[in-house]
């Protein structure tokens, strides 16, 4: 088969899945192409992983389960009736079922039940130079790297960075000078409305879980609390579409009531509906609109008109920090620390 055929393929069993018997799941997907059966198989709910494990000849049970990160396994260990959770835990590799025992002492909507225990470390003595080298060999044994943080040899969190912020500072530079201090986390016991909350007001794509002795256990990543982080109803004031076409109609269901949607990008490289009709497409009372960025739009911004008022002194605008053009690093570093109290301006 061609890749397009194999995707094809994938894309026909996703559509039939909700109508198919457990027993026809199972079929059909020891039928899917090897490559693509673990991304199927990754993208299916916990209730869907766990009946389609059961439901798979014992000795290739470990073989899926081992795919899940401890996080996923626990969710899945869950969904199993207690009698059988033992058996579901004995497929995993040994520091992995320590892992999954440790999670499911917390109740599943708790910061300790949603946190993976797997994420990027650091020592603070390290340079920029040899921390980038050591996340490139970790990589692999970590599910998502949006940060590294930073611990002492009691595990007590220190600081965290980003990924970004190491690959725009001096190599050279210990990381202890690069960390970032001004903390944010939660406990285990938290509950995930609290960890939204948290992530949601900080911006955070993870969240570190820090013990009563503020040892870290574990991140909470916007993945795991996406619903959450959500208004109520799974709706938003705005949605800013950037794809295009292919998703438009997706971005006007997720608005909510008098909310806005606008279009602004093509990256879909779509130009235009194959069917469109706007009444069943477009909520009531939903706003959708475009902006294209075009030299017509950027003449209609009053420029000359804020100047003037710059120059007047009727319009203050804070400057936090001046750069020259030679100093680029440092002013994208203090942009990502968000401590220049002000605009940055960078002189050329």
């Amino acid at each position: 088969m061609t890749t397009t055929q194999l995707e094809s393929v994938t894309e026909q069993l996703w559509e039939r899945w909700p109508s198919l018997s457990r027993r026809q799941r199972a079929r059909e997907f020891r039928e899917l192409h090897t490559g693509d059966r673990a991304d199927f198989f990754l993208e299916l709910s916990a209730h869907d992983q766990r009946d389609l494990l059961l439901d798979l000849p014992q000795e290739q049970r470990h073989v899926w389960m081992r795919l899940l990160a401890p996080d996923d396994a626990a969710d899945v260990v869950q969904e199993v009736d207690a009698e059988r959770r033992d058996e579901m835990l004995q497929l995993l590799d040994e520091p992995t079922r320590r892992e999954v025992t440790a999670l499911l002492a917390y109740k599943e909507d708790e910061a300790g039940g949603l946190m993976n225990p797997r994420f990027a470390r650091l020592r603070p003595e390290l340079t920029v130079d040899e921390a980038i080298s050591y996340l490139r060999k970790e990589a692999p044994a970590v599910v998502q790297i949006y940060y590294a943080y930073v611990l002492d040899q009691e595990q007590h969190l220190l600081g965290v960075v980003s990924v970004r912020q190491l690959f725009s500072a001096d190599p050279q530079r210990p990381i202890r000078e690069v960390m970032k201090t001004d903390l944010v986390w939660v406990t285990p016991e938290a509950d995930q409305k609290d960890v939204a909350m948290v992530a949601r007001e900080s911006r955070l794509l993870a969240v570190p879980v820090l013990d009563g002795q503020r040892r870290m256990v574990g991140i909470v990543t916007v993945d795991d609390i996406a619903e959450q982080i959500r208004d109520g109803n799974g709706k938003f004031d705005k949605v800013l579409e950037l794809i295009g076409v292919t998703t438009l109609e997706d971005s006007l269901q997720c608005s909510k009531e008098a909310g806005i949607v606008c279009m602004t990008g093509i990256v879909g490289n779509k130009w235009s509906f194959d069917h469109f009709a706007p009444m069943e497409a477009i909520p009531t009372s939903v706003c959708l609109t475009s902006y294209a960025g075009e030299v017509e739009d950027f003449m209609k911004t009053p420029l000359k008109e804020l100047c003037d008022q710059i120059g007047a002194g009727e319009l203050h605008v804070q400057v936090g920090k001046v750069f020259r053009l030679d100093q680029i690093v440092e002013a994208h570093r203090l942009m990502e620390e968000n401590k220049a109290g002000g605009k940055i301006v960078v002189l050329t």
